[in-house]
């Protein structure tokens, strides 16, 4: 094998150089969804009036000009927007493939790290991508959708906004998974229900019906979880399951995050949630 000298600064260059492309494209990507969102939106929110509006058209002459003039605005607009359509290259399949690609490096990575580990402290965790179809994000979408639309949606915003969006995504996102998690023992443990049960406890003061987060997760574990072993291994970790939710909570700190960690508190909810649809076999 013949001897070289690999220039690392030339590497360290490249890896730059491939991250600020992306974040080239994510940025063209991005103010476009902001743009079309923006015209989606309000067409949406001022529809209704049009629509009451056309109705009084043919008893009001004035009435009827104004709506004239927004047919023929819409009839002009719609064909505007459908000739932008029209022109722009379908990259979907491309970026799929991109980021199949860029998900498969990121799980070789993370192997690599565990065998060759070249910092303390510092692993590396593998993240699937959560827009393409396959086990782990998406399907854990499509398992909580069995419980509640609403709930499902919300969990998936908080891909969107991490993955999607340039301003304080990791604010955004941790806001979502507490949603998401609030949601998800709302819909498990009721608070009627809860107090029925033998986990409850009546509380002292004002707020003698509260229900704890604590008491939540042990109602859920127990009323739920048909294994009876996996069933008091789930009741157990409420306190630690709470230290993770607490730092969901960065979310209300002002100024800026630290965004590693705001990341790493999603995703250990993410893999908390995934534990319970798991023993809830969904």
């Amino acid at each position: 094998m013949e001897d070289y000298e690999r220039d690392a600064k030339e590497f360290r260059r490249l890896f730059k150089e491939t991250k600020d492309t992306a974040d080239k494209l994510h940025q063209h990507y991005a103010e476009g969804a902001n743009f079309t969102g923006y015209i989606r939106d309000r067409l949406e929110a001022i529809e209704p009036y049009w629509n009451t509006l056309v109705d009084y058209s043919p008893d009001d002459t004035d009435i009827d000009m104004a709506v004239g003039s927004g047919e023929v605005f819409l009839k002009s607009y719609n064909h505007k927007l459908n000739n932008l359509y029209d022109q722009l290259p379908d990259h979907s399949a491309s970026l799929v493939t991109l980021a199949s690609s860029c998900a498969t490096f990121d799980a070789n990575t993370a192997s690599l790290a565990d065998v060759v580990p070249v910092f303390e402290g510092k692993e590396i965790a593998h993240q699937p991508c959560p827009f393409i179809d396959q086990e782990d994000f998406s399907s854990r979408g499509n398992r909580l959708e069995k419980l509640d639309k609403s709930i499902a949606d919300t969990y998936r915003q908080v891909w969107e906004a991490l993955h999607g969006t340039r301003s304080d995504p990791e604010r955004a996102a941790l806001y979502l998974m507490r949603q998401t998690y609030d949601h998800f023992f709302d819909i498990l443990a009721p608070d009627d229900e809860v107090r029925k049960s033998s986990v409850w406890k009546k509380k002292e003061g004002e707020k003698s019906e509260l229900v704890t987060r604590v008491e939540r997760i042990e109602y859920a574990a127990l009323r739920h979880i048909k294994d009876e072993d996996q069933a008091k291994i789930l009741s157990s970790s409420a306190k630690p399951i709470l230290k993770v939710y607490n730092k969901l909570n960065q979310a209300h700190k002002r100024g800026e995050l630290n965004p590693k960690k705001a990341r790493k508190a999603v995703l250990a909810m993410d893999k908390i949630l995934s534990d319970w649809l798991d023993a809830l076999d969904m």
